[in-house]
């Protein structure tokens, strides 16, 4: 990896977003238009889908903030479980993007940008 890649590689902010399932059409449609919009915005991208099991999805943001994910776009399998992960989200000052699975997928990104912007001061 040269240099100039390398560098690039360090600047670019990583985004996890986490989903319940990729089995529904409109599921599967969201996943892919966020990964799609968030990386043309120039973001590194996690996606994972939880297979509509709380469990999986803690089990997965976890390992996306060990990861240094820099900002998490979550669809909640159920949100009363994801409490403790995303208090860790939030003590780690790693902004939160909930995601209802609407087809907002613009909105979703723009709060993204928006959030990472004031977090670091800079353009994100």
């Amino acid at each position: 990896m040269s240099p100039e890649a390398a560098a690039q590689l360090t600047r670019t902010q990583l985004v996890g977003i986490s989903l319940p399932s990729s089995t529904g059409p409109h599921d599967r449609a969201d996943g892919e238009d966020l990964t799609h919009r968030l990386t043309s915005a120039g973001f590194g991208v996690r996606t994972d889908y939880a297979g509509d099991d709380p469990g999986t999805q803690v089990a997965q943001v976890r390992a996306m903030l060990d990861d240094g994910a820099d900002a998490l776009v979550v669809g909640a399998v159920d949100r009363t479980v994801l409490t403790e992960v995303l208090a860790m989200a939030e003590l780690a000052h790693v902004p939160v993007v909930e995601h209802d699975g609407d087809g907002r997928s613009q909105e979703t990104v723009a709060s993204v940008r928006s959030l990472l912007r004031a977090q670091t001061g800079a353009r994100a």
